[in-house]
């Protein structure tokens, strides 16, 4: 740490662990889900109850890879994918692993967060290396675990948006 002065609104933090959420889909295609901080501001009181602690976090939206299976690829498309090229809807799919990415903040926050699949839907387009496109819905997680000196008071985040995703 040390890259952010002091005075400015961010805070710098370290990476301890980033990993990768990960799914297989009832078609054989594994889901790759990847959610990273890109930037985290210091605590603030809430202005609606002194009593909370806010942070504002940059989280730009999830990366998403697809492994599909041999034979699954076709002619990369021309267009980006519309909900209107979706071919199977909300497909069932199994949780391989979950992980929290944790990361250390400089006023000694532990700050965890993950990405979590809601619905994965397959599409008749192809990316520009023919793998198949699939529309991942998502929804992100945060946890905190404070250190001594701002546990007295509660914690609210002002969370991303949840995306959906191509």
């Amino acid at each position: 740490m040390g890259f952010i002065p002091d005075d400015y609104d961010s805070q710098d933090f370290d990476i301890e662990s980033e990993g990768w959420s990960l799914y297989k889909v009832e078609d054989g295609t594994f889901i790759k889900l990847r959610i990273v901080l890109a930037g985290v501001g210091k605590a603030y009181p809430n202005p609606e109850n002194p009593e909370q602690l806010s942070f504002k976090m940059e989280i730009p939206p999830p990366i998403i890879f697809a492994i599909t299976k041999p034979g699954d690829h076709g002619q990369p498309s021309t267009s980006p994918p519309t909900r209107q090229d979706i071919i199977q809807e909300d497909m069932k799919f199994t949780p391989i692993q979950e992980p929290w990415n944790v990361y250390r903040l400089k006023d000694g926050t532990k700050l965890s967060t993950r990405i979590l699949a809601t619905m994965i839907s397959k599409t008749n387009k192809f990316n520009p290396d023919g793998v198949r496109i699939y529309f991942v819905d998502n929804q992100p997680q945060i946890k905190a675990v404070l250190p001594p000196e701002l546990k007295k008071k509660q914690v609210v985040f002002i969370p991303p948006k949840p995306t959906v995703t191509v």
